[in-house]
């Protein structure tokens, strides 16, 4: 019997199959093409790699650049630009795609929760949080989280936020 490899990028892309190109073209609708690009490179980028960072997303995009160093600039560069980048257009686009989704039977979870940050002297936003696991106040930063649970247990999430003194920031 033969066993075939098959890299972590071709067993997402046999998964989602078109789902991927689809969510993309309704996601991206409205925005110019290279924040489309950008939107569409992220997206894969953090689904391949599980990363949140540039360094580790751009090692899995494939195009024409030779040198990573390259890749993580036009990423960083993408996402500092105010013209293409409209965040709040795109977050409510994919909170449109969403509720059609939702129906009476849909479990919606709301998880307000913290992380610690002990040894952060200097983080941009730092306040002051409640640990229940040892029932004291420390430094860290608040959390909102809004996810689906349909039937059979499938999860989707809808939504994740921190929280400044009663201000959102997604």
């Amino acid at each position: 019997m033969q066993t075939v490899v098959v890299t972590r990028a071709e067993r997402i892309a046999l998964v989602t199959g078109g789902s991927f190109q689809t969510f993309m073209r309704t996601l991206g609708r409205g925005l110019p093409k290279p924040a489309r690009r950008l939107l569409r490179e992220m997206l894969w980028g953090m689904t391949l790699s599980g990363s949140l960072h540039l360094s580790v997303i751009a090692q899995w995009l494939e195009d024409k650049v030779t040198r990573l160093l390259y890749r993580v600039k036009r990423l960083s560069r993408g996402l500092a630009n105010p013209k293409g980048w409209k965040e709040q257009e795109t977050l409510r686009t994919h909170l449109a795609q969403m509720a059609g989704l939702i129906t009476e039977e849909t479990t919606l979870v709301i998880d307000t929760s913290d992380i610690r940050k002990d040894y952060g002297q200097k983080f941009q936003y730092l306040d002051r949080v409640r640990d229940g696991n040892r029932d004291e106040t420390v430094r860290g930063y608040s959390l909102l989280s809004v996810t689906a649970v349909f039937a059979q247990g499938r999860q989707l999430p809808l939504y994740a936020a921190w929280l400044l003194t009663g201000a959102f920031c997604t």
